[in-house]
């Protein structure tokens, strides 16, 4: 059977509005079926962060509540149509680099609005990561991000890659490991992040976590943010970005620094 979380019939035109996740996972498996032969070298994190950067974002309701909107099946599909179409699997494989541009040749990020039916649709324009990242800028798409390997685990400060393990006389998998990544940009240069702009998180304040989604919206398309000049770079498992360091899960600093390790001491420098 259909679980419905809320139902609504519009006078006049016979339409139910559904939601809950029962209902979602169908419209997302569709879409994923329609984006797939448009684009199949599409990895799992570069469908998510298409979905996230597409959606429609709603009035009244903030990040906690939809996330980055209402799902957008036709903003979907014409940007991933825009994107290379031989992103080689195994991502470590892939004759493109990170920060290689991404786009088919001769094609643009599309304007970032949707029109059905004669209404325009906004996207939302934002794509989260590291659980706890909100970045903003065509240079999502437009360059490729390690962030888009679906074997990269990037949760706040460490990112671990994994590994599979087969028997070297029968070639079975064994299992899989996980291991520090290695010295990568994990957003190149040129992508925005609005994270800083979210503040700390407070309910009656509407910001932090409960910040609206339409709020980062206006802020994105008024220029809002911070470009990354040398992207987000890791060393040895742990995030050194512009602005943040973490370690051991306690933020460190929230200026712009230079960092430097030996062994396993992070030694922090502020800029003055």
């Amino acid at each position: 059977g259909l679980h419905i979380g809320t139902m609504a019939l519009f006078p006049g035109n016979n339409t139910m509005m559904l939601s809950d996740t029962s209902v979602a996972t169908p419209l997302v498996a569709a879409t994923v079926a329609t984006m797939l032969p448009a684009n199949p070298s599409l990895t799992p994190p570069m469908v998510k962060a298409i979905f996230q950067y597409c959606a429609q974002p709603l009035a009244n309701a903030n990040l906690l509540q939809q996330g980055a909107g209402l799902f957008n099946t036709q903003g979907a599909v014409d940007l991933a149509s825009a994107l290379q179409k031989d992103i080689a699997l195994p991502f470590e494989k892939s004759r493109l680099k990170i920060g290689d541009t991404l786009l088919r040749n001769g094609a643009a990020i599309p304007a970032p609005q949707t029109v059905l039916n004669g209404q325009t649709i906004s996207w939302s324009l934002m794509v989260t990561a590291g659980g706890s990242y909100v970045f903003t800028g065509s240079d999502l798409f437009r360059k490729l991000q390690s962030f888009h390997d679906p074997e990269l685990s990037w949760v706040r400060g460490r990112v671990t890659r994994t590994e599979a393990i087969y028997s070297t006389s029968s070639g079975a998998l064994l299992h899989y490991r996980e291991n520090n990544a290695a010295s990568i940009v994990l957003v190149t240069s040129g992508v925005k992040s609005l994270t800083a702009s979210l503040g700390i998180t407070s309910y009656n304040a509407k910001s932090g976590a409960f910040t609206p989604t339409t709020t980062l919206l206006m802020r994105a398309l008024n220029g809002a943010g911070t470009t990354l000049a040398q992207g987000i770079i890791i060393a040895e498992g742990v995030v050194i970005a512009e602005g943040i360091v973490i370690a051991e899960g306690i933020v460190l600093s929230e200026s712009a620094q230079t960092i430097t390790s030996s062994a396993n001491e992070w030694t922090v420098w502020r800029e003055p």
